[in-house]
């Protein structure tokens, strides 16, 4: 009878610690989804900012101040997110687009847009498609003046 409480309690035991250890996984999995959603979603934000000061630049035009501070502020935003993030083959490549200053605003743009296409599919495969629908039918919504500064 001892022997039989003995295998129960451990068997008990082992189990609670493996049922911990499943819900340790499943939660830092979805942290990860979580954060990755965040990190994506201001990086839409932030090529939307890049897309106003590609067009400024493009037309000789002042940059907006308010754009600019708001794109100095979103950019330290993402990479404090992007830093909890596991996504060691992105995050190099991102951190270069964010931060290294060979980029002008047009370029920094484009290398954004080709950047959240690439990593988009791992949010959402329907979401990005939708998003990336809206974001050209809104672009051509713009018209003629946007087709000739080719952002």
């Amino acid at each position: 009878m001892k022997e039989i409480i003995i295998t129960a309690l451990i068997t008990s035991l082992i189990s609670a610690y493996i049922t911990i250890k499943v819900q340790q996984v499943f939660s830092k999995r979805r942290e990860q989804e979580n954060l990755f959603f965040d990190v994506y979603m201001k990086l839409m934000e932030l090529s939307s900012w890049y897309f106003w000061l590609a067009s400024a630049q493009a037309r000789k035009k002042e940059e907006p101040k308010d754009i600019t501070q708001k794109v100095f502020q979103l950019k330290w935003q993402i990479a404090e997110i992007a830093r909890k993030l596991e996504m060691k083959n992105e995050l190099s490549q991102m951190l270069e687009i964010l931060f290294l200053e060979k980029f002008d605003h047009h370029q920094r743009y484009k290398k954004l847009e080709e950047f959240i296409d690439k990593i988009g599919w791992k949010v959402n495969p329907k979401y990005k498609k939708v998003m990336e629908k809206i974001s050209k039918e809104n672009i051509r919504s713009y018209g003629e003046e946007f087709e000739k500064i080719k952002i």
